[in-house]
């Protein structure tokens, strides 16, 4: 309860009053008219006490809760932030409201999608829960099933259990076994079961979390209505499609009739069971269910959400499933065209904690099934298919945009080598990166431990070190967007279009772009003049046992061993010219001709030392029999044509930049070495 101590413009009466008309409405889920009530209540506090106290933060704060219930997370983040430091200056940076404004930002941060930067909030409200209350305390608990629930959307499915673990020995030791937040994190540890494959231990965990909730709030209870979806999702997975319609089918009824037609829930229920359909073969089902669920993401959520996007893309699978190419394609575009936009508002996740913060990189089988669906739409006559190439060329980019990322930045560091002032920032950049990767995945390990085997010194110590490395690091980041914008550029490049990338291509250089898919490939060439892009009939799995099996001909070790044995297993050189053919034969005729050959490889590809494919079948080329003979006279693919491999397709601007800088750098040293010393002359 606010406290009133000074006599400005509004009667505490009056405040108390407004704000126990705000709760009502808040608690009966009337926020249209909570919201109303909310903005009288911040005139009025702002009135009495100013905008740097802790009443008015708290108003500050209801009304970004109240936001968030009507899914406006702009203004839901924006009260939110406004919040916290008046908390931090008024209250001190340890007061459990502080924790609390660090919670309310990464809520919102979740429903956008953006898990990293959520991941870092929840970790400091939990080192300020454990300062104040101690590392068994429930608030300890609920903050480790946050931090868990980050953990777990990013992937860390074995650091969320961990998490997990150790929020349901608190909350058993605090409450007893029975408790409703015991139901929790049982909840939470089979939500984690399951996307591991552990399906029978998932399956009783959600079964002893669904007996705890009937007990204590009945039959119909929200809470029992996710044990039903958590269930019925292990037994999808399972095959057991009859008894997971029961149970998304019951929760649906529940979260209707509970939280009302429109609510995300039961999108959720929706889309699990278009996923059953699914499953079934069921596409026109599928699809309907997809839809309904659409409906109220979007409605929901806006246009560009991650959700919408999920949804988007479900739709293109449903329809490439019925094979109703024009849709198909139709809804991939709208998905990753989605994907972008929201990445576009800032969420391409945390650069410190790798790949699996991006939202781009989290949907790159969005942008693979786009491609796909491109293919079909060829096959199917609906657009002209270099248009559809070109589409499918930039799409192809962003689905490896992750693997690539990191291949690219290290070019550009070669690329700013030295010791001027760009490689110095540069090395300094990535080792405080390096440094916190490390020091943050220390600190998930501290914080997994039971409480007997904890250090809270070495943990307070951890938490130092990531505060002052993050500090360095933002300055360091800030440095280099701001000193080398060109630099900036290069680091986080953006796919380029095919007439841009054959803009850099010289006249003798041809550049080949394959992209793996699960069921078949994707080959995409140019030249200076020309383009063409082709489907091959080989997906990622059987890619990477071809090139395992070719690079298992290139083991000096096992050859060795072979020999030994008497059955030496020598280089295949019909595999390798089969692989030839697969990969680069459907652009042959337009890159043989070209004396250098730039190849972006993707997926399992990057294994495969490409300058060891032979061109061209063996039979007749050999000037003797011996093997000698065979090996001397293949046709190798380097003896024909110089081969670089670059990590990505806008490598070539990075490696084209360079080189017109190091030539800009040798000619003003020729220029320089050309006047006499101590001259003073300029450009």
């Amino acid at each position: 309860m606010i406290v009133w101590t000074t006599a400005i413009s509004a009667r505490p009466s009056d405040i108390g009053a407004s704000e126990k008309r705000f709760n009502a409405l808040y608690d009966k889920g009337d926020y249209a008219g909570a919201l109303v009530e909310g903005q009288k209540l911040e005139a009025a506090v702002k009135a009495r006490v100013g905008v740097n106290h802790p009443d008015y933060a708290r108003v500050l704060s209801q009304l970004g809760n109240v936001y968030y219930r009507q899914f406006k997370h702009a203004e839901a983040e924006d009260f939110d932030q406004r919040a916290l430091p008046i908390r931090q200056k008024t209250l001190g940076p340890s007061h459990p409201l502080v924790a609390d404004s660090f919670f309310d930002i990464a809520r919102v941060y979740k429903s956008e999608g953006k898990f990293a930067a959520a991941a870092e909030l929840d970790k400091r409200a939990l080192a300020i829960y454990e300062k104040v209350h101690g590392p068994n305390h429930p608030d300890v608990a609920n903050a480790l099933s946050n931090l868990a629930g980050d953990y777990h959307a990013l992937g860390k499915h074995a650091e969320a259990a961990e998490l997990d673990k150790r929020a349901l020995a608190i909350r058993e030791k605090a409450f007893g076994p029975s408790h409703p937040s015991v139901g929790a994190s049982l909840f939470n540890i089979a939500r984690v079961y399951k996307d591991q494959g552990n399906y029978a231990e998932a399956a009783e965990l959600y079964k002893r979390a669904r007996a705890i909730w009937e007990k204590k709030g009945g039959p119909n209870s929200t809470d029992v209505a996710f044990s039903h979806r958590g269930l019925g999702d292990v037994y999808r997975l399972q095959g057991k499609y009859t008894e997971a319609v029961e149970l998304f089918q019951r929760a649906r009824a529940i979260f209707e009739k509970e939280l009302g037609p429109n609510h995300p829930q039961v999108g959720y229920c929706l889309k699990n069971l278009a996923e059953v359909y699914q499953a079934q073969g069921k596409y026109d089902e599928a699809a309907e269910f997809h839809q309904r669920a659409l409906a109220i993401e979007e409605k929901v959520r806006g246009p560009n959400a991650p959700n919408v996007a999920a949804s988007l893309n479900d739709l293109a699978v449903a329809y490439g499933s019925a094979r109703k190419a024009d849709l198909a394609l139709a809804y991939s575009r709208r998905a990753t065209a989605a994907v972008l936009a929201h990445a576009a508002t800032g969420d391409a996740g945390s650069e410190k904690t790798g790949s699996a913060g991006g939202l781009v990189e989290q949907r790159a089988d969005y942008f693979v099934l786009h491609v796909a669906n491109l293919t079909a739409a060829g096959r199917a006559g609906l657009a002209p298919m270099p248009a559809l190439g070109h589409e499918g060329f930039e799409i192809a980019q962003w689905a490896v945009q992750s693997s690539a990322g990191a291949a690219v930045q290290q070019m550009a560091l070669r690329f700013a080598s030295g010791d001027n002032a760009l490689a110095k920032l540069v090395r300094e950049n990535q080792d405080l990166a390096a440094a916190w990767r490390g020091q943050d995945k220390a600190l998930v390990a501290a914080l997994s431990k039971p409480q007997a085997q904890q250090n809270p010194a070495e943990t307070e110590r951890l938490r130092k070190q990531i505060a002052e490395t993050e500090t360095k690091l933002a300055a360091s980041e800030a440095r280099l967007d701001n000193e080398f914008p060109d630099y900036a550029a290069l680091t986080k490049p953006k796919p380029l279009a095919v007439e841009d990338a054959q803009k850099l291509l010289r006249p003798d250089e041809a550049l080949v772009f394959i992209l793996p898919g699960d069921k078949e490939s994707y080959v995409f060439a140019l030249t200076r003049d020309a383009f063409d892009w082709q489907t091959i009939s080989l997906g990622k799995q059987v890619l990477a046992e071809k090139v395992s099996a070719f690079r298992h001909g290139l083991d000096v070790d096992e050859l060795n061993k072979s020999v030994a044995a008497g059955k030496p297993e020598l280089f295949d050189l019909d595999r390798t010219q089969e692989l030839y053919a697969s990969l680069l034969g459907p652009a042959d005729a337009l890159i043989k001709d070209k004396r250098h050959l730039l190849i972006v490889p993707s997926g399992p590809l990057t294994a495969l030392p490409f300058h060891l494919l032979v061109t061209q079948k063996f039979e007749g080329v050999a000037k003797d029999s011996s093997v000698f003979g065979r090996y001397r006279d293949a046709a190798w693919l380097i003896k024909r044509q110089a081969v670089t491999i670059l990590p990505s397709v806008p490598s070539l601007k990075a490696l084209r930049l360079s080189a017109r800088a190091d030539r800009r750098k040798a000619a003003h040293r020729l220029w320089r070495s050309s006047f006499p010393r101590g001259g003073e002359y300029c450009f």
